[in-house]
Parts: C-alpha cells; sequence; structure tokens
C-alpha cells in the first residue's frame, strides 16, 4: 500500500511509501538481514555501497554511511546515517544524518526507512508450527527538487520491489545461519567424542596400574606360609624334668 504525501506539481513534501509481506523465516533471521548495513546495496533501490561506522553495546549497527547513486540522472552522494536496531521490538530504522550537519546537502532533505518484524499469528515458539515473520517496510523521502520529487512518485511499487529483492536476501542469511549451526554441531560432537576417548584412556591406565600391583593372593605359598610361622611362634620354653622315685 502506497500513500503519497504530496500534490500533483506543487513544493515538495514527505513522500511515504509502506508494504508488508510474510516471509517463511525465523523473526530472528529476518532481523539480521534487516541490520545487515554493508549488504544494503543488493537489494535496496539507489544504495550502491555502505558501511557501518560504529556499534552499540549489544554489537548492532548505531551509525553507517550510505553511497546513493542516481544513475538516470548522474548524481552520487554519500550520507552519514544514524541507526537504531532494537532486536527485542524488531525494528531497524535508519535515518538521514541524524545530527550530523555533512547530511544537510543533497538532492535528498529527508531519508528514513523503517523495518519491522513480528512472528506471524499462530507461529509462536512452542506449538509445533513452522515459524514465520510479518515484515513491513517503510521508505520516507523528501527532496529538495521538485524535479526529482515528481520522478520519484512515478517510480512503481518501490516498496514491493526492495521486500522481493529483500526476501532473497533472508534466505542468503538462513542458509548462512543453518551452515553455521551444522558447523557448530559437529565440533560440538568432535569435541564430546574425543573427551569420551579421553577418559577411556584414562580409565585403561588406571586399570592397568591396578593390574600391576601383588596382592596377598598372588604370594607364593611357601612365602606366605613362612611368614604365618615367623609371626606366630614364641620363643622355646626349656623342658621340666620328672621327678625320680
Amino acid at each position: 500500500m502506497a500513500d503519497y504525501l504530496s500534490s500533483a506539481w506543487g513544493a515538495p513534501v514527505s513522500r511515504r511509501v509502506t508494504f508488508s509481506k510474510t516471509l517463511p523465516y525465523h523473526p530472528s533471521t529476518v532481523f539480521s538481514a534487516a541490520a545487515d548495513i554493508p549488504a544494503y546495496s543488493s537489494f535496496l533501490s539507489l544504495v550502491q555501497s555502505s558501511a557501518v561506522i560504529s556499534k552499540d553495546s549489544h554489537g548492532l549497527p548505531k551509525a553507517a554511511k550510505l553511497n546513493v547513486g542516481y544513475p538516470r540522472f548522474g548524481i552520487e552522494e554519500e550520507w552519514p546515517c544514524r541507526v537504531t536496531c532494537d532486536k527485542t521490538a524488531g525494528s531497524v530504522k535508519i535515518v538521514k544524518g541524524g545530527g550530523n550537519p555533512e547530511a544537510n546537502e543533497g538532492v535528498l532533505e529527508e531519508w528514513m526507512i523503517l523495518w519491522k518484524i513480528q512472528p506471524s499469528p499462530g507461529t509462536a515458539a512452542g506449538n509445533g508450527a513452522i515459524k514465520t515473520a510479518e515484515v513491513e517496510f517503510t521508505v520516507e523521502v523528501k527532496f529538495r527538487s521538485n524535479f526529482y520529487d515528481q520522478a520519484f512518485a512515478l517510480l512503481p511499487n518501490i516498496a514491493e520491489r526492495v521486500l522481493a529483492r529483500f526476501e532473497n536476501r533472508v534466505m542468503e542469511v538462513d542458509q548462512a545461519e543453518r551452515k553455521k549451526r551444522v558447523a557448530m554441531l559437529k565440533e560440538k560432537a568432535k569435541l564430546a567424542a574425543a573427551q569420551r576417548e579421553k577418559a577411556k584412556e584414562e580409565a585403561a591406565k588406571k586399570e592397568s596400574a591396578k593390574q600391576s600391583q601383588p596382592s596377598a593372593k598372588a604370594l607364593p605359598k611357601k612365602l606366605e606360609v613362612r611368614t604365618k610361622s615367623n609371626g606366630a611362634a614364641g620363643p622355646a620354653l626349656p623342658s621340666s624334668k620328672k621327678a625320680s622315685v
């Protein structure tokens, strides 16, 4: 659904476009794709390249730079952006400038994109259903020039096309996460096997050491008898003489 907030040929005003779609992936996977700023050029229109400048305490993007190009008009710009990622709420918001004076120039006066990612109804954890995500993508722009403003207005289904390409990116992230989980499980199994083998070796060493120690039952019979007799006999007493009649 598109909501264009502008007059036909008046002064440029904010334009807002929103589109929603259900994706057959876990919400956390979709969030990871939305927060992967360096990959934006693969699905976000006009973005040629992007990089994370700083991260928050959770390791999520906090500031970024986007290189934006308009090939039809021969324009290329670099924007500093403020990024707000909330994994609990399932949202990623990117705003051009964010108080940075470097972003005051350029074709666009305002630029904002917002991702909202929520579990689909009936797919909560624990009910056995396949987890899917409801994704809402919003882009809001305001051009400085009426010419560019009207050119943007003529772009068909921009949010829908972005989400279609974004789904391909989510699939790539999902495949990478699956490979990572498989590799971790293999490494865990390998470690467990090594620990079991080590435990077997230690048990075998203990058993071998135990068997090498002689026990009382293993002593020779003559030595055993001699030991017992030496230990039981006391000093010999003189025999008494019989009295004579």
